[in-house]
């Protein structure tokens, strides 16, 4: 579904979002919607340069029912990204490497989210009461996740944006 909504001013935004994330997972695969969305940004890697030098600011989340990347900068220079992002992302050429690398900052981000009293508090009621990993997940699981395990998830869930939300003034 693509919805196309006006902008009053010059600034636009481009949203990606694929419904299902870890809501879809079962014992084995806690957390790998989180790395997906890690890998997927590095489908466009070779675009931040140029993201920069526009000012095209971009950002990614994982949350229970969806991941979103979204896109947002002045119209005129946003507006050229906006294929060659879609193009990136469904053609998912990721090497071992990169899943390697995203699968330790994934790791380390687990590591970091268990640091934080509060939220060591949370996580641990939420996966108690509700057998709830959230978007951080199950460290063994992730520690066990395969390179294969990946592309698989991404050609079940991850092939076509649920929604494509393009607001422009044009």
């Amino acid at each position: 579904m693509i919805v196309n909504l006006k902008s009053q001013t010059n600034l636009s935004g481009f949203y990606i979002m694929y419904e299902g994330s870890t809501n879809l997972e079962v014992p084995g695969n806690y957390g790998i919607s989180h790395l997906m969305e890690h890998l997927i940004c590095k489908t466009f890697f070779h675009l931040l340069e140029d993201f920069d030098r526009d000012s095209i600011d971009w950002n990614a989340s994982t949350d229970s029912n969806q991941i979103i990347f979204y896109f947002t900068g002045i119209e005129s220079k946003l507006d050229k990204y906006r294929n060659k992002i879609l193009k990136a992302i469904s053609e998912f050429n990721i090497t071992k490497s990169q899943f390697e690398n995203e699968r330790n900052i994934v790791l380390s981000e687990y590591e970091d989210s268990f640091n934080d009293q509060s939220e060591i508090h949370s996580l641990n009621l939420y996966r108690k009461l509700f057998n709830d990993y959230g978007p951080i997940g199950l460290r063994s699981d992730l520690e066990g996740l395969k390179f294969m395990d990946c592309i698989k998830f991404f050609e079940l869930q991850y092939l076509k944006p649920t929604k494509i939300i393009n607001v422009s003034k044009t």
